[in-house]
């Protein structure tokens, strides 16, 4: 059976088929705590003071929806708010809001004992572990209790409550004398903001104190679910892991590795996985028997994370001054990963460090220390971790120089709950000039340029560059540094108010993100241009945009927020990509409508092209370039393209390849690795020696 609070009662469903069993409507009051399963009877609170005792049994099998009856009430004024209850063979424990710990019996709900702590606010369920209850509570104080031999609480031998000062919602999970439960606050211990508290227990006589603190506080939340104790490597190292997730904007679970007798935290404690959806948590993480922990969260996504024997333990980057993740520590769970460097730098070595039969490659070649040619502003290096059937993948990007590593523009200064603007292109660290849209006909009167910095040491300064309100109806200069803004959650952004504005006004509005390296030495420019209403001509281009292709022509599906004129240029696939500049001099030009318009291409060959194009107002103003591919028609392999793929072919691949003339790719990459070297010509000859 599973059993599911509900606003005003609960439900029961089979839990094989889902289909409903019974019902129960509380007196008043949503029922929002765990609900206690013991020997054919449920048991748990309401929020507005009643405690119930329910059977589990369904009397009525054809009724899905029958309405049980409780066998027993309990009321208590303050009422029951994330309180699960505990029970042994007589007693039903559980805490009020108001801190009282109410004892009941457990066949007639009478109170048999009410013990007021000191605390006024508990949001915790009761766990038993060896003799002894224990719960949390939102005043600072840790609760155990000792039971008398017919299982009540015994008041002659009282442990002294734990004071941790701030708040803890989670019911403490207990393995080995050792407690965790997450609070709001250090301050008791000297120590300011929300962490994982773990704690000893005396076995002896029950009383607690502190081991140590696993701060949370960069997630600017605190951990208000219960821990998940994970003990299946004790054996084998003695360490036991306890898994949190934070009530924060992000929901990031926190991983806690531990072991009687440590007095500070272990290096490897801390976060662990931030879920790409990311949201508010108070669901608890759950595990399976093989070792996969189970996540949800606001988002309404649920989440699982798989147990891998191939892992990377460290990484390290020799030469450029590098900077791993923007200075945070390496988090092997994670499978995206960057480098800042410094903007020369031409070299690095990567030294990774993998768990032991893990075989570690780097962009394809064994071996887990290789140099590293950086090219451009940005490398990516691939590596690839295999531990008998398990294979895992981490990526790193390599980036020269400061650098951002988000960047999105919003309605509102609230982040997650305006509307985007629409970025053109879309983020890349080193990409510097962007287009942020929005379409409608509201009255905006400001853009939030939200941003991330790769490197947490790294300056940003922002500054006006045209179209922003000075307050005097006229425009801020170009250069006016534009006020940086933090919300509560440590996310910065720019607001950027438009001199012009109203609905249907079509404005822009344009700012640069300046960012520093903390030398000074080395800097990068960020062009934000900012646009409501259509002010500026688009090109859109769908998934499926080339409609039709022939061995001598092709047609593209292009969309134009208005009109214009449309110049564009086909060039083979294997040319550079040109400015636009060079389109508009050697391109074609065409007139286009305000909506769907098709781009006839007529000279082709068989060959693979990229067309590039852009939309110009008369004005001047002119639209972002767009590209699409076209398909090469030739045969993989048809080298001298006569329609036939024969040893011909090979003869004259090769003969190419000494001579050092290029190769289509399309024709020559017969092992499609993106190269056409001697090993295609080989691989050519044997796939057809073998026919």
């Amino acid at each position: 059976m599973i059993f599911v609070p509900l606003g005003g009662g609960i439900q029961c469903f089979n839990a094989s088929t889902l289909e409903s069993l019974w019902c129960y409507k509380g007196r008043k009051g949503s029922c929002n705590s765990p609900i206690r399963y013991d020997n054919g009877r449920i048991y748990v609170g309401f929020q507005q003071g009643d405690f119930v005792c329910l059977t589990a049994t369904d009397e009525d099998p054809s009724d899905q929806t029958e309405m049980k009856t409780a066998l027993w009430t309990n009321y208590s004024t303050a009422g029951y708010w994330w309180a699960g209850a505990w029970t042994n063979d007589n007693y039903v424990f559980s805490v009020d809001a108001g801190g009282a710990l109410m004892v009941m019996d457990k066949n007639t709900g009478v109170t048999v004992q009410r013990i007021q702590t000191k605390a006024d606010k508990v949001r915790s369920d009761v766990s038993y572990y060896n003799g002894r209850i224990y719960f949390s509570t939102q005043s600072g104080y840790l609760y155990s209790y000792n039971l008398t031999a017919d299982g009540k609480v015994d008041l002659e031998n009282l442990i002294e409550p734990l004071y941790f000062g701030g708040a803890s919602t989670c019911t403490p999970a207990i393995y080995n004398n050792r407690l965790y439960i997450g609070i709001s606050g250090g301050s008791a211990f000297g120590e300011d903001g929300a962490s994982i508290l773990v704690a000893d227990i005396n076995p002896e006589n029950g009383a607690m104190s502190k081991a140590y603190l696993v701060p949370t506080k960069t997630d600017f939340g605190y951990c208000q679910t219960s821990g998940l104790i994970i003990n299946g490597y004790e054996d084998e190292t003695g360490y036991v892991y306890v898994y949190f997730l934070v009530n924060s904007a992000k929901g990031s679970l926190y991983m806690v590795k531990d072991k009687p007798g440590m007095t500070e935290a272990d290096p490897e404690s801390g976060l662990l996985y931030t879920p790409s959806h990311e949201q508010y948590c108070i669901a608890s993480a759950v595990a399976d028997s093989d070792g996969t922990i189970y996540l949800k969260n606001d988002s309404a996504w649920q989440m699982a994370l798989k147990r891998s024997n191939a892992y990377l333990k460290n990484i390290e980057m020799i030469g450029g001054n590098a900077v791993l993740d923007g200075g945070k520590n390496f988090a092997g769970s994670v499978a995206e990963h960057w480098f800042n460097v410094d903007q020369g730098t031409e070299k690095v070595t990567l030294n990774l460090t993998a768990n032991e039969g893990t075989e570690v490659r780097i962009n394809g070649v064994q071996g887990a220390k290789q140099d590293i040619t950086l090219t451009g502003d940005n490398t990516n290096v691939e590596v690839t971790l295999v531990n008998g059937e398990d294979t895992r993948v981490y990526n790193f990007a390599i980036y020269r120089g400061p650098t951002l590593s988000n960047m999105y523009v919003y309605t509102s200064p609230n982040n997650g709950m305006g509307k985007n603007y629409v970025m053109d292109p879309e983020f890349n660290p080193v990409k510097t000039d962007y287009l942020a849209g929005y379409s409608s006909a509201k009255e905006i009167m400001s853009g939030y340029v939200w941003f991330v910095k790769n490197n947490s040491t790294d300056t940003i300064k922002a500054t006006a560059v045209s179209g922003i309100d000075d307050y005097n109806g006229g425009t801020l200069p170009e250069g006016t540094e534009l006020n940086i803004r933090t919300n509560y959650k440590g996310e910065t952004f720019v607001e950027v108010e438009f001199a012009e504005y109203g609905a249907g006004v079509a404005t822009t509005a344009a700012i640069k993100l300046t960012v520093t390296s903390a030398d000074g030495t080395q800097s990068r420019d960020y062009l934000i241009t900012l646009y409501t209403n259509d002010a500026l001509p688009t090109l859109t281009l769908g998934e499926n945009a080339v409609v039709e292709r022939t061995d001598n022509a092709a047609k593209v599906a292009v969309t134009a927020n208005k009109a214009g004129t449309l110049y564009y240029l086909a060039q083979e696939a294997d040319k550079a990509a040109p400015d636009a500049e060079t389109i508009v001099k050697e391109g074609k030009v065409v007139d286009v409508v305000a909506g769907e318009n098709t781009l006839e291409l007529t000279g082709l060959t068989k060959a693979g092209y990229n067309v590039y194009m852009l939309l110009k107002q008369e004005d001047g103003k002119a639209s972002r370039i767009r590209s699409v591919s076209l398909k090469g028609l030739w045969t993989l392999g048809d080298v001298n393209k006569d329609d036939v793929v024969d040893l011909t072919d090979v003869a004259v691949l090769l003969d190419k390849i000494t001579e050092n003339e290029s190769v289509s790719l399309s024709t020559g990459d017969i092992n499609g690795d993106g190269v056409v070297d001697m090993t295609d010509v080989s691989v050519l000859l044997d796939t057809l020696t073998e026919k």
